[in-house]
């Protein structure tokens, strides 16, 4: 799992000018205006994929790519979603808040590169915020929040009731 997460990070910082060209194969695809990427919690492939009460998702699989072979690195979740954010767990084992990071992460990467980044938290109270849980909204599964105040702007950290309607607000990468 950590090299699939390693070839994404460098395909990503390939699209955004920002790795080798040594590290990433040659390839020739278009730079999408947008990409975002939809992270699931605790529902099995077969619950939802084929799922006629889960329509929106499977019109979003059939459109885009669907990884059917994709495992976490570790459980519980939050190691998960630090590596899928930053490229590596930070050394967290487990579910517990809060922390703080300054290491560099997807966000500040494209950033850098002069694109927009943001993420969009299903059941988080308000935009930029840092507790750990209030609600069904649960820190552990918004990992960009860790770095919040140190490479990453709050007003990055959204949510998902600011998801837009019209997809060219999007940000580049969310």
């Amino acid at each position: 799992m950590l090299n699939a997460l390693r070839f994404c990070f460098a395909l990503l910082g390939a699209w955004a000018g920002l790795a080798p060209a040594a590290e990433v194969p040659a390839l020739k695809i278009p730079r999408p205006d947008h990409v975002v990427i939809v992270v699931e919690e605790n529902r099995a492939y077969s619950h939802i994929i084929g799922n006629m009460a889960a329509q929106y998702i499977n019109a979003l699989a059939n459109r885009g790519a669907l990884f059917t072979q994709s495992y976490g690195v570790t459980h519980p979740s939050q190691p998960n979603y630090l590596a899928l954010f930053a490229g590596s767990t930070m050394g967290v084992a487990d579910n517990s808040c809060p922390f703080a990071f300054k290491t560099e992460n997807l966000a500040s990467l494209l950033q850098r590169a002069g694109f927009s980044f943001a993420t969009y938290s299903e059941s988080m109270p308000s935009i930029g915020f840092t507790g750990c849980m209030q609600g069904n909204y649960q820190r552990k599964h918004n990992p960009m929040v860790n770095w919040q105040g140190h490479n990453v702007a709050a007003e990055s950290n959204l949510r998902f009731a600011d998801f837009p309607v019209d997809f060219a607000k999007l940000p580049t990468v969310s």
